[in-house]
């Protein structure tokens, strides 16, 4: 293997992990709030119509902070979110409001399908 390459590689992989952590981490947390409630709906017939809105939109909102990261934000400042949010394009921003509404009508559209109440 080309040493060269591997230089570059690991340069590349200590990088990810500031650019999309938060992507991945909500990626993370939408799978887990959707694969409990899926277990709840088909293995003991009950469902948390909370848990299922949120996972749902969190999913969504993950794929959109994982596929447009915005601004390269370092992680030891204390206000991560908040600088994130300033400084990324407003083109972006949009492609993240745009993504929180295909959650939300994706969430929509699984309960119109599933004969689901938000009671």
């Amino acid at each position: 293997m080309n040493p060269w390459l591997f230089i570059i590689f690991t340069k590349k992989m200590k990088k990810a992990p500031t650019k999309y952590g938060l992507g991945i981490g909500l990626l993370l947390v939408g799978i887990v709030f959707v694969a409990i409630n899926w277990y709840l709906f088909h293995y003991q017939n009950q469902y948390m119509p909370k848990l299922l809105v949120s996972g749902i939109v969190i999913f969504f909102l993950g794929l959109g902070f994982t596929i447009f990261p915005g601004a390269d934000i370092e992680t030891n400042s204390r206000s991560y979110l908040k600088n994130k949010l300033k400084e990324t394009p407003w083109l972006i921003k949009i492609i993240w409001i745009l993504f929180l509404l295909a959650g939300v009508l994706a969430t929509v559209m699984i309960m119109d399908h599933y004969h689901l109440n938000l009671v």
